[in-house]
């Protein structure tokens, strides 16, 4: 007889991306059996009752920051704010905190100004296309391209927090990596802890 033993998930959930917005709370048990490889699934619905503690983000430099030239300044302006300190390794890392804090809420800012500026390239443009002619088609294409721009840095803002290596430049599904990456939040959530007296 063979000795060795494998053990390999059989039973899986499956859902679609829009069903998983509606029920983000699930919860899926694998049930105990006595005489079968697979193992009944229990879906529940309900509320979770779980405490979110916020905690502080590893700050991390983003990639979409690359397309914006004026992040260099950011950084020049942050490092010869922050204040000198005699001990050369507190020196260091008090500048490195102060552009750390300049990037994130310069980061903060140009984000709503982006958002402010998508909606109203995508106004205009819905008006310039609703009376498309030879008078306008220059201008229809620039808005578009702006706009494109403006999505691509959204798109590579996801995409880094998805951590998808295999994903290549090009192809743009915002929507999938904003899912996927909330989905690395919850997945790295601890909600119960089994002591060795097996209590949860």
């Amino acid at each position: 007889m063979d000795s060795t033993f494998t053990k390999e998930r059989l039973d899986r959930d499956v859902a679609n991306l829009q069903w998983s917005e509606i029920f983000c709370d699930r919860m899926v048990e694998a049930l105990t059996v006595s005489q079968s490889d697979h193992k009944a699934l229990l879906l529940d619905l309900r509320q979770q009752n779980f405490v979110y503690k916020k905690k502080r983000r590893v700050f991390r430099f983003e990639a979409k920051w690359t397309r914006d030239e004026e992040r260099v300044s950011v950084v020049e302006r942050a490092w010869m704010r922050a204040e000198i300190d005699q001990n050369p390794g507190r020196n260091i890392q008090g500048k490195l905190n102060s552009c750390e804090g300049g990037l994130i809420r310069w980061s903060k800012s140009r984000e709503k100004e982006a958002a402010l500026i998508l909606k109203q390239k995508t106004e205009r443009l819905k008006r310039e296309q609703e009376n498309e002619g030879p008078h306008n088609g220059e201008l229809i294409r620039k808005l578009q391209e702006e706009m494109g721009s403006l999505l691509e840095q959204e798109d590579l803002k996801w995409r880094q927090r998805a951590k998808k290596t295999w994903y290549q430049l090009g192809d743009k599904n915002t929507k999938f990596f904003h899912s996927y990456a909330t989905h690395r939040r919850k997945k790295n959530l601890i909600k119960e802890i089994k002591t060795l007296k097996v209590e949860w």
